[in-house]
């Protein structure tokens, strides 16, 4: 909710108003200053979280293209883009810098001079009661740090489609020193022996990119500036406010940001689906694949390759995509939690976990027979092997689209952002049911045994 529009904010910005909190003229002594971050938890949320941390971090450092693409030589262009691009992926801040010569933890990377960091706030901890406040405690790092480190992975690989040099740093794998990167970067202050960030504190993940190609750098924050103030509490420039996050943190874990309980229910989709009726179909007859075959056409199944992720951002969506599918299956643990045996309760725990991992509307149903396809590419045939599925859907940005100029590619960005979410969201979900002794599998845009649409509606 809003007092004031957010029509005119520039979109690099974010919903914090960081902008208004005064800047300092010059770098703060940065002697003092020791690099920390949360060590790994050994949790079973948390060591399945660092398997998709590990995972983005194979694809942090590549070469670049070989030719740089016709890209303006504006360095406020860019780091505005770049800042924009994060807070499209949900960053809570985002800020850009120069790189001080402390914050190097060895050798410089050749030619990086400039930095984005990116911060990601903890979530909410689910309301006591529901189960899945036990699932994640201990884990809130490494859950934040998954979001963090899938925007820098991300960014740094747009960056090199671009043909310029960039490498992400994460936790676990980093050259530099994200507390100096983020003093510098305006994105903190050092307090007390740790690194604060305005309007969160200090329960966040970070993650830094840096590149070769030169950014316009944010100032650092003056020592004593007050973060709060009348911007804070009113929204002005339609930023987001601090009741606005106290209103936010009362509503029940497993309901969404959306009013969905104030939408009227039914026993069956309104739309009729006669179950006996309809024909399971094989993955053979969706049209993507049979564009692939020519069922379509020369020109179709030519074209079929000129797909959504021909733009450098939705391309580095894609790498990701693509990486996680091996993940989406796996053997169950031989003992089922006793703590689940509740049907009820484990829906309401499965859709806040999650929507504390990133989704934005998530539903329980029956996996009905004809939502899956009978037979694989290759013929081979499908049983379903499931009776309850989970549904989460990803606003794919209405204000994003609003402002698009019918001409920019952006929705295949938006595609490409709501896919890469849906799989590393379900994936980790599905890893987390199956070490609770049950039988789970993820189902993505990348690879899917079932037809989703229905499963929508019935959700």
């Amino acid at each position: 909710m809003r007092i004031f529009s957010n029509r005119r904010r520039a979109v690099h910005l974010g919903r914090l108003p960081l902008e208004r909190i005064a800047r300092a003229g010059a770098l703060p002594d940065l002697a003092g200053v020791r690099d920390a971050h949360a060590a790994r938890s050994d949790t079973p949320l948390g060591r399945i979280v660092n398997e998709y941390i590990a995972l983005f971090e194979a694809f942090r450092a590549e070469d670049p293209a070989p030719e740089r693409a016709p890209y303006p030589a504006d360095p406020q262009r860019l780091a505005n883009e770049l800042k924009a691009n994060c807070h499209f992926l949900d960053a809570s801040l985002a800020a850009c810098c120069e790189i001080p010569d402390a914050a190097w933890r060895g050798a410089r990377l050749e030619g990086h001079r400039w930095a984005l960091a990116v911060v990601i706030e903890y979530g909410r901890l689910p309301e006591p009661g529901n189960l899945a406040r036990e699932w994640i405690a201990g884990s809130e790092h490494d859950c934040a740090l998954l979001r963090a480190a899938e925007i820098a992975v991300i960014t740094a690989s747009f960056l090199r489609r671009l043909g310029f040099p960039a490498t992400a740093h994460t936790r676990d794998a980093s050259d530099v020193s994200h507390a100096h990167i983020l003093l510098a970067a305006g994105l903190a202050r050092w307090r007390g022996g740790a690194v604060v960030a305005p309007f969160i504190g200090t329960r966040f993940a970070s993650c830094i990119v840096t590149t070769a190609e030169p950014l316009a750098p944010d100032r650092p924050l003056a020592a004593d500036a007050f973060d709060g103030g009348l911007g804070w509490w009113l929204g002005l420039g339609g930023t987001q406010t601090w009741w606005e996050r106290r209103l936010a943190a009362r509503r029940p874990s497993h309901a969404s940001r959306y009013p969905m309980e104030k939408i009227r229910r039914r026993a069956e989709p309104t739309t009729l689906i006669l179950d006996a009726d309809v024909p399971r179909v094989p993955k053979r007859a969706n049209f993507f694949t049979r564009a692939l075959h020519g069922d379509l056409g020369e020109k179709a199944q030519r074209e079929r390759w000129r797909f959504a992720y021909k733009t450098p951002v939705a391309d580095a969506y894609v790498r990701l995509i693509r990486a996680m599918v091996p993940k989406q299956g796996g053997v169950p643990a031989a003992a089922v939690d006793p703590r689940t045996a509740d049907p009820v309760a484990n829906a309401r725990a499965i859709k806040a976990l999650m929507h504390y991992l990133g989704t934005d509307l998530a539903g329980a149903c029956e996996a009905r027979r004809y939502a899956w396809y009978s037979h694989h590419e290759d013929g081979r045939p499908i049983e379903p092997y499931h009776r309850s599925a989970v549904v989460m859907l990803v606003d794919q940005g209405f204000e994003t689209m609003e402002g698009a100029s019918g001409d920019d590619w952006i929705s295949g960005a938006q595609s490409m952002r709501a896919y890469m979410r849906g799989g590393e969201v379900c994936g980790v979900v599905a890893a987390f049911i199956r070490s609770l002794g049950w039988s789970a599998r993820s189902q993505t845009n990348a690879d899917s045994d079932v037809l989703q649409l229905p499963l929508v509606l019935l959700a």
